[in-house]
């Protein structure tokens, strides 16, 4: 299979010492059970959280042999043989089912052979982390080989990782890092029956779907900053001290020797710092390559930008940063259970003594095989280049599943999700199976009331009302471009489950917003549509009046037209001509309640004077709902600038479409506004496309600037490459 990986390429400058290349994409094309194999978990760590446990299994070999690893674990594990890191690997569980890998093991030797699986356990909630029963199971087999994990498995702690006392980067992502490099390991012990009470046989295996992420080598990296800190003390929290630590720039011929690696010992007092450029957005592991004193503490923090020779490590609540101390002597260090992404390194280093050389620090890029499509012919140079950088924010926001963004949260939502569902329609050939993927994982995060739970694989009691019906639309989407009714009928049953509740909420044609904690009113992060200041409706308990909003029953109209567009592909006509009822008295509710004759367009809440908005204009116009003799009208409108609230970068999808539908002027206008809007991104230095148009300094400078939904342009010039 062709592999057209168009980033993370760039020849790595050093190569980490001891570290093989991670394992290919290949999920293994023949079927190997686990046989014998026990679920491995010590008794005596019980419930853990933020824990790294390694388990050891000798086995011998008659010869030099093409032998095979089926394993599952939770949450995310690294195999090393006789030595060599082979394989990274997680996949999202969604217990009780268990997804496993079979792997090809290379260098099976005659004789002894050794091989290490280390655990890290999440163990607490994140946005794409569900935990289930901690532990690890695997067998190897080939010819000459049969062993698996049970009684004969040993088992130690990581004596480096710490467990306790380390704090979140976010509570989307879960736990950053510590990690000492001068404790000694612990001693193996056996593992006991107490240990090894599970078999295959009492869960339910999947074998992984799609491919696993490639990890790359390390991308070239740049010094572009260095100097001294100024005297404050090591911190005990980590992000927090490197944010409000003063520095003091100090030119490069004075901080390094002449081999450009080495810090000159002037600069050891009070400690030193060091901003490395990795040259564009990346996603991928830490990796860190230092010759030291033993004791030396470094600090890494990550960031997306840097402004006056810095980077940003403590936003909010949140913490891009980890600490990792030092041995004696050369060393490698790299961080496999969690990615991290950004643009740019920055090291804060205390307590070297006699010398510290930086052989390297950078990022080696977790890449998703995908094979991409050419861009399409008639695009300018630059709509080539918003193609390009268009591709390249999708493949750094797919590697599990996809992700809203690398850096903040690593999550797979519907609505996100949809967008990078079509643009990649276009941008990769037809054997990618991520969309299929995403959405069967989030119809597992449907609730008793039909709602999709925020993110999938994750129980964060909160949903977005509007994302489900996203997941229908992606759905239809799914039956448009890919023709597969066999998955299309494997999701029918989540599919009615919303379908039916939402038929069983509607009051006089339209549906209210849900109520209680648990849903936040959520279209667009513009001004009366983000629901931030009241996400949850009062009243769960009716005491509240019903309240309705426009843009949901918008969504709802076009999702229970998308709904039974994917009934009628599967033969089941009875559910396609009731759920087109629906839409077609949904429509003329809507019609007839939201429409402002006076004003000339859609409101977006009954009773309410809130703000008019292009995306409810726009989802009105896709979903018929605005009277007739006004569509023009309201078309010409929403082609220029107005005082309707804008949309965001994600759901100008919706704006798009709807000039896109009307044609001439407006298409024209459309691919005018488009262009310009990622071209802005671009002029300003993105190498990656950002999640708000105001780049970082959204959300209180915690904007993304590598966003999956901004994907939007791969979209439309791939569907309508020569409309202009």
């Amino acid at each position: 299979m062709k592999n057209n990986i168009k980033f993370g390429s760039l020849a790595a400058v050093f190569a980490i010492a001891g570290m093989a290349a991670f394992g290919g994409a290949s999920a293994g094309s023949v079927s190997l059970g686990f046989g014998d194999a026990r679920w491995l978990w010590p008794a005596e760590l019980g419930v853990a959280t933020n824990t790294v446990v390694e388990f050891r299994q000798t086995f011998a070999a008659d010869k030099a042999s093409s032998a095979k690893l089926v394993i599952a674990a939770d949450t995310v594990y690294c195999v090393e043989l006789n030595g060599r890191a082979v394989y990274w690997g997680r996949f999202p569980d969604v217990p009780p089912q268990r997804f496993y890998d079979v792997l090809p093991l290379g260098d099976v030797r005659p004789g002894e052979n050794e091989l290490k699986v280390s655990v890290y356990a999440q163990g607490a909630n994140s946005f794409q982390t569900l935990p289930g029963d901690h532990g690890v199971m695997f067998a190897v087999a080939g010819a000459g080989v049969n062993a698996a994990s049970g009684t004969n498995t040993s088992w130690r702690l990581s004596a480096g990782d710490r467990r306790e006392g380390v704090p979140l980067v976010t509570s989307q992502l879960g736990f950053s890092f510590e990690y000492d490099a001068n404790r000694p390991a612990e001693k193996w012990r056996r593992i006991g029956a107490a240990d090894a009470k599970r078999d295959a046989r009492t869960f339910s295996l999947r074998e992984r779907p799609v491919p696993r992420v490639e990890i790359l080598p390390a991308v070239s990296s740049r010094i572009v900053g260095q100097g001294r800190l100024n005297g404050s003390p090591l911190p005990d929290d980590v992000a927090p001290g490197m944010d409000a630590t003063q520095m003091t720039d100090v030119p490069r011929s004075e901080f390094f020797a002449e081999d450009g690696r080495s810090v000159r010992p002037a600069c050891f007092a009070d400690g030193f710092y060091v901003l490395v450029d990795l040259g564009g957005e990346e996603c991928g592991f830490l990796t860190l390559d230092v010759d030291t004193d033993a004791g030396t503490v470094i600090d890494i923090g990550h960031a997306e930008h840097a402004e006056n020779g810095r980077i940003r490590t403590f936003i909010g609540s949140r913490r891009f940063a980890g600490r990792y101390r030092a041995r004696d002597g050369r060393q490698t260090y790299c961080r496999w259970a969690r990615r991290m992404a950004g643009r740019f390194i920055q090291l804060h280093v205390r307590g070297a003594r006699t010398r510290f050389v930086l052989n390297e620090v950078s990022v080696r890029p977790a890449v998703f095989p995908v094979n991409e499509r050419s861009a399409p012919a008639g695009l300018s140079p630059k709509e080539k280049t918003i193609w390009d950088v268009g591709v390249r924010t999708l493949r750094l926001c797919m590697h599990e599943h996809y992700e809203d963004c690398p850096w903040r949260e690593q999550a797979l939502y519907a609505n996100d999700s949809r967008i990078q569902m079509l643009a990649g329609y276009f941008a990769f050939d037809s054997d990618n199976k991520m969309p299929d993927l995403a959405l069967e994982l989030l119809s597992k995060g449907i609730d008793e009331k039909g709602w999709i739970e925020l993110c999938m694989p994750a129980k964060i009691g909160l949903a977005i009302p509007s994302f489900t019906f996203s997941w229908v639309l992606a759905l239809g989407d799914h039956v448009k471009y890919r023709r597969n009714p066999a998955f299309t009928k494997s999701m029918m049953p989540a599919l009615r489950k919303i379908m039916y509740k939402r038929e069983g909420e509607l009051v006089d044609g339209l549906l209210p917003c849900p109520r209680g904690r648990r849903y936040w009113q959520f279209y667009d992060w513009a001004k009366d549509l983000s629901g931030v200041l009241s996400k949850a409706l009062a009243g769960e308990d009716g005491s509240t009046p019903d309240q309705f909003e426009s843009p949901l029953n918008l969504f709802a109209v076009l999702a229970f037209e998308a709904a039974a567009d994917c009934a009628a592909f599967v033969g089941e006509a009875d559910d396609a001509a009731r759920w087109r009822g629906t839409a077609e008295r949904m429509r003329g509710a809507v019609r007839s309640r939201f429409w402002n004759a006076e004003k000339r367009q859609i409101e977006t809440r009954l009773g309410a004077s809130l703000a008019p908005s292009e995306l409810a204009q726009a989802l009105a116009l896709l979903a018929n709902a605005i009277p007739e003799d006004e569509r023009a009208g309201v078309v010409k409108k929403l082609s220029a600038p107005s005082d309707w609230t804008q949309t965001s970068l994600s759901q100008s999808l919706y704006k798009y479409e709807a000039l896109r539908a009307a044609g001439g002027a407006a298409e024209r206008a459309m691919r005018k506004s488009l262009d310009e809007t990622w071209s802005a991104m671009l002029d300003a230095g993105a190498t990656s496309f950002w999640e708000v148009s105001e780049g970082w300094k959204a959300f209180g400078d915690a904007g993304s600037l590598c966003h999956g939904w901004s994907a939007v342009p791969v979209y439309f010039y791939g569907s309508h490459p020569h409309s202009r």
